[in-house]
């Protein structure tokens, strides 16, 4: 079985009471800069990594969002822009990944650790704005995703993925009764990425 069945279509949008969830394109680079540019600091420590730099360009952002376009076009990984109600303004956004493809690119072995999954696991990563925290956003996103996700997607196993910086999403899995399944070395620090699934 391959990550995403062939034949089955890709999930284009989904809605909670303050979010819309749909493909992340270009036509959304000047909300997303922005979300991104509010919040690069915690973002750097999300992503275990110097991205988005402070020089980061608005026209940088639009060949990522080119490329993330792409990636969902070609079925290779799916990538959502969490907007308010009305299109305006941008919360976040989710990124859906094979998971046997992100772990060998981050050079784990899960088998080997004794962590069995299907060939059409996902992992699942997002962020909020700096300033959605303050209003639990990041929760009702949370909670969206496990909706949809049961809802209206064919995997089989959905794991979410966070490091040892993303403390608070630490506490907001475990509320929302995720359950921590492996950990494996980042690749280029002394990092730990933490692996979250439900029961």
């Amino acid at each position: 079985m391959t990550f995403y069945p062939e034949g089955v279509p890709v999930p284009v949008e989904f809605r909670t009471a303050d979010l819309w969830l749909r493909v992340l394109r270009p036509d959304v680079t000047e909300l997303d800069y922005a979300a991104l540019m509010e919040s690069r600091e915690r973002l750097r420590l999300w992503s275990d990594s110097t991205w988005p730099a402070d020089d980061f360009t608005l026209e940088g952002n639009k060949q990522d969002l080119v490329e993330h376009e792409q990636e969902w076009e070609d079925r290779d990984a799916f990538a959502y822009t969490v907007l308010n109600p009305d299109g305006s303004r941008c919360e976040g956004c989710v990124y859906i990944l094979s998971f046997a493809k992100s772990m060998r690119h981050r050079g784990y072995d899960p088998v080997a650790d004794g962590f069995q999954t299907s060939d059409d696991a996902a992992v699942v990563s997002f962020w909020v704005r700096e300033s959605a925290l303050a209003t639990g956003l990041d929760r009702q996103l949370l909670a969206g995703l496990h909706e949809w996700f049961r809802t209206e997607w064919p995997f089989s196993q959905v794991i979410y993925r966070i490091n040892d910086h993303q403390q608070h999403d630490r506490r907001l899995f475990e509320e929302a009764g995720l359950v921590h399944r492996a950990s494996h070395p980042s690749k280029s620090s002394a990092l730990l990425w933490h692996l979250y699934m439900e029961p």
